[in-house]
């Protein structure tokens, strides 16, 4: 008859002799059912998975791995991979039992990696509390001559189980977050934006991209504490205010910018945060992620606690104002999530391209074209329709102008419709012999009649503005017509006959 540990190392072997890491797991999981009956056949004797587990831990050696696991690597980093392998077998049996990791999670893998076997089997019996990404954080050597180079035979290990035959679909994710795989530790976390930050970072350190002051080396000893204290140190707004992806340069940088943003709304250190929001947001419109926009403009400690008093609820409104600036055709997937502040964010859009001064003049249109996408406010978009066709006349732009004047040409009073029709004739003012004479004579009137019936009131498109400032806009706009037909006529053929004609 058996001995009560030669059953215990039978059963081990079996799990040793498996070609697959599924079937390990399927029989440390059989084989826990069958500890807790041998504890009762044999009285005084306890068994678990854990005592399994310390008996395979020692008799995992380079010659009674399966197959499955071998491939060649260097006689001196043996040891190493030996870990790694132990390592992916008590994941496995983790999620697949608990899902979960305490606050303690860190613990095991660091005696995992030290080949501290009896405190690795003691520190984890208690693992049930929500799993975070930095669980990998003790997959790093605590070597610092090795680090990388076991790193690197660890990760070239789990993308060949990733990519190992036929797997189940959870499990190669377990293996490709193992390697830094962002989207693999997303999937893996709880769904809160917390998570996917962290992953976020976590991906960037674990996959090497050098940072300012971060490596891969660093990030074993790393603590929440200390992405704090950097997030807060007192020169990193200025230090970044330097840096070649802030502002109005061109992004060069795309993954220093996402750190340091992430870092800076995980810590809550709101200047940093907008310092670096407007490229960020330049970044998104990139790459089309507008749900990405809204979500990052609108939290919490962007609030305006004084929203009585103002028509924004968040102090970056102004950032998607300017982010929407920079779209080149206006698009309502970029509006669409903002959902009931939608409106005012429109409204918001069309005045500040209004305002602006483009060196494109064609930019000008993007204002109603913006507003389309709020259809239950006609108005409005009547007025900022006559206005952009005001702004270009002032700027000599009429051929954008009679673009801007179709959109609303029926809204027009009778009198100023009639004038428009007119002097933005392009036919009219080609400067043709013969239409010369006419087309000065007929604007210059249909000038004068719109004018007098205003009687003192602003012109149509500024009806929405403040009252003082729409006669001002309006006097403007007009005084510029009468010296723009005037010039006209000084240049025209029939001034110059009758200039001549006074001379002789």
């Amino acid at each position: 008859m058996q001995s009560f540990k030669e059953k215990l190392e039978a059963y081990a072997k079996i799990i040793l002799t498996q070609k697959s890491s599924s079937e390990i797991n399927l029989n440390i999981a059989d084989c826990s059912d069958k500890c807790q009956k041998l504890s009762i056949e044999y009285k005084g004797k306890y068994a678990d998975t854990w005592l399994l587990l310390s008996i395979l831990l020692r008799n995992f050696t380079a010659k009674n791995i399966a197959p499955f696991y071998q491939f060649p690597i260097d006689e001196e980093n043996i040891n190493s991979y030996i870990n790694l392998i132990k390592f992916l077998t008590w994941l496995e049996y983790i999620y697949r039992k608990y899902h979960n990791a305490n606050n303690e999670k860190n613990i095991p893998l660091v005696n995992l990696r030290c080949g501290a076997h009896d405190k690795f089997l003691s520190s984890f019996k208690g693992v049930f509390d929500t799993w975070k990404a930095e669980t990998f954080r003790g997959l790093f050597d605590n070597n610092l001559e090795t680090k990388n180079k076991s790193y690197d035979i660890f990760q070239e290990y789990a993308i060949k189980l990733a990519n190992s035959g036929d797997i189940p679909d959870l499990e190669r994710e377990y293996y490709l977050a193992l390697t830094g795989d962002e989207k693999s530790l997303v999937n893996l976390l709880p769904k809160d934006e917390h998570n996917e930050m962290w992953a976020t970072l976590f991906s960037h350190f674990l996959t090497r991209k050098q940072f300012e002051g971060f490596n891969v080396k660093s990030i074993n000893k790393f603590t929440p504490i200390e992405f704090q204290q950097f997030c807060f140190c007192d020169n990193l707004e200025n230090k970044l205010q330097n840096t070649n992806f802030i502002g109005n340069a061109q992004i060069c940088d795309d993954e220093s910018l996402v750190f340091y943003l992430n870092l800076a709304i995980l810590f809550q250190n709101k200047e940093v945060a907008k310092l670096l929001l407007p490229s960020y947001l330049k970044l998104l419109i990139k790459y089309e992620m507008y749900e990405e926009i809204k979500l990052y403009t609108t939290r919490k400690m962007f609030e305006i606690n004084d929203v009585k008093n103002s028509e924004k609820k968040y102090d970056t409104i102004e950032f998607v104002v300017d982010a929407a600036l920079s779209i080149d055709n206006p698009t309502d997937a970029f509006i669409s999530p903002f959902q009931e502040d939608s409106k005012t964010l429109l409204s918001l859009i069309s005045k500040k391209i209004i305002n602006s001064d483009w060196k494109d003049p064609s930019k000008y249109m993007n204002a109603p074209k913006w507003l389309r996408f709020d259809q239950g406010n006609s108005d409005e978009f009547t007025s900022t329709a006559m206005q952009v066709m005001y702004k270009l006349v002032l700027k000599n732009e009429l051929n954008i102008a009679w673009n801007a004047f179709e959109l609303v040409s029926t809204k027009f009073p009778a009198l100023e419709n009639h004038f428009w029709m007119t002097f933005l004739d392009q036919k009219k003012r080609s400067n043709s012999n013969e239409m010369e004479a006419e087309y000065i004579q007929e604007t210059f009137k249909s000038l004068l009649h719109w004018t007098v019936s205003l009687k003192g009131e602003s012109v149509a498109g500024f009806k929405l503005l403040d009252n003082e400032e729409a006669i001002s806009k309006s006097e403007e706009l007009i005084q510029h017509l009468f010296t723009v037909i005037t010039k006209v006529f000084q240049n025209s053929e029939t001034f110059q006959k009758l200039k001549l004609m006074k001379n002789e």
